[in-house]
């Protein structure tokens, strides 16, 4: 899904601020026939307006992805980095703009958590940074059976890389422990939602 059509849903889905999005609202011109067609039919027009929809345009510039995470796959995030996006292939490369987490960690707190634990980004085997206080995800946040989002503004690649370590690599998460190992306990009903909005770039 790309950003612009997450930004429609978000805003039209009532359940996000609470307020009833009524079907007969038209989009310049068209009425629609449900909540769902006047999010398709606004997305559209959203794209058209972008350059992304027909006409030449090409693809969305800003794409997403999003991955939930179980429990198991939680608790291991210290030892085993996990896919957000694909590599794009030979000649490009990922860049990251923002990100999103959503922990759902109500059914269990987790413990064995070092209070210095940071939530990184990696392209292949090298980290991405992100702007801001270094350490995003506090340890509270996995000990005290949280429901919790965080939103992350990802530092733009500047200067130079050797584009071997740019090219054709995917963006995975995980944590650094500081040496302290996997996550213990838990439950197996919490999740962790990582939605990456980035821009493929040819190189």
């Amino acid at each position: 899904m790309d950003l612009i059509q997450q930004i429609v849903n978000d805003l039209v889905d009532e359940n996000v601020y609470g307020k009833k999005i009524y079907s007969d609202l038209t989009v310049n011109g068209e009425t629609a026939t449900s909540i769902s067609d006047f999010k398709t039919k606004l997305g559209v027009k959203l794209r058209e307006a972008n350059g992304s929809e027909g006409g030449g345009g090409g693809d969305s510039l800003i794409l997403s992805a999003t991955v939930t995470f179980t429990d198991a796959q939680i608790k291991a995030f210290p030892s085993n980095y996990l896919q957000v996006v694909a590599a794009p292939g030979a000649g490009k490369y990922i860049m990251p703009v923002y990100a999103t987490f959503k922990l759902d960690g109500t059914a269990g707190a987790y413990s064995n958590v070092n209070a210095n634990n940071v939530f990184q980004f990696k392209r292949g085997t090298d980290y991405v940074p992100y702007t801001g206080e270094a350490n995003l995800i506090y340890s509270w946040m996995w000990e005290d059976n949280s429901d919790v989002w965080v939103g992350f503004i990802m530092a733009f690649d500047t200067g130079y890389e050797d584009i071997g370590s740019l090219e054709n690599k995917n963006i995975s998460v995980g944590i650094d422990n500081i040496s302290t190992g996997d996550f213990t306990e838990g439950n197996a009903a919490n999740t962790l939602k990582v939605t990456l909005y980035y821009i493929e770039v040819e190189l």
